[in-house]
């Protein structure tokens, strides 16, 4: 993680205010669903569309309608794809989603193609392996150390 990267989620939680919703959605957009929004990057998909049914059950009607609680999602959505390496790459419409009408798209940046032979560039490979691919990952390692 680099110094941007912090000085993003403090704007994120600065953002949020005494809003405990909000602060408790940032920490699980951070945490708890990191793997599954950095997949749906990876799928050429707005990573907030995996989002909306956790912010309907968690949020109240009141507060998930208004615009600024879903700029606030966007705010840690792109903080966190920032912190994994990801640059915005353009914005999508998406259909069909009671929350949201369009998103962020995202690409692997520049800086972590360079970066490929760090420790963190390959944490952030493994980390969205799904548990197959790592088996197979693990099969062809082991075939190459003999």
């Amino acid at each position: 993680m680099v110094e941007g990267d912090n000085q993003k989620w403090r704007r994120v939680f600065r953002s949020a205010g005494a809003d405990s919703d909000l602060r408790t959605l940032a920490e699980d957009i951070r945490f708890k669903h990191r793997e599954r929004l950095i997949s749906l990057a990876l799928q050429d998909m707005a990573p907030v569309e995996g989002l909306s049914a956790t912010m309907r059950e968690s949020l109240s009607a009141e507060i998930l309608t208004k615009k600024s609680t879903r700029q606030f999602v966007g705010l840690a959505v792109g903080a966190l794809m920032a912190e994994q390496g990801f640059e915005p790459a353009g914005i999508k419409r998406i259909k069909g989603d009671a929350v949201f009408s369009s998103g962020t798209l995202f690409r692997r940046g520049q800086s972590s193609a360079t970066a490929s032979g760090s420790p963190q560039f390959l944490e952030r490979l493994v980390s969205v392996l799904t548990t197959e691919e790592k088996d197979l990952l693990r099969a062809i390692l082991s075939r190459q150390k003999d």
